[in-house]
């Protein structure tokens, strides 16, 4: 079932978004410890349990030999984006701590990149 696959994938980019987090310092902590990270981390997880979830509900009625047709669906749906929106917040929260701080923000405008 896609949304069993893409549900694995977020869980991937969730896995390597706290061990990034944990072993990137910055100002002489991880990055894990800032709250931005961490918020960044929870919506990555809250968005996987909910795929996790939507997919086993399918799966569950598919084991009980039930129409699952709107429940897979939803599942793949959901899933599917979940894991778009997962993996590009952990290349977000790379690339955001990857660079020095000076290359980050601009002075002028206060934003990455500009």
């Amino acid at each position: 079932m896609v949304g069993t696959l893409c549900t694995g994938i977020a869980q991937a980019a969730i896995d390597a978004s706290v061990k990034y987090a944990q072993e990137r310092m910055q100002f002489g902590k991880p990055i894990g410890s800032f709250q931005m990270i961490q918020e960044m981390i929870v919506d990555m997880v809250t968005e996987t349990e909910a795929s996790r979830l939507l997919s086993f509900r399918a799966l569950d009625l598919l084991d009980a030999k039930q129409k699952c047709r709107w429940q897979s669906s939803l599942a793949k749906a959901y899933a599917t984006e979940a894991a778009v929106r997962t993996t590009s917040r952990r290349y977000r929260s790379t690339a955001l701590w990857a660079s020095p701080m000076s290359t980050r923000w601009s002075a002028t405008s206060g934003m990455p990149g500009h």
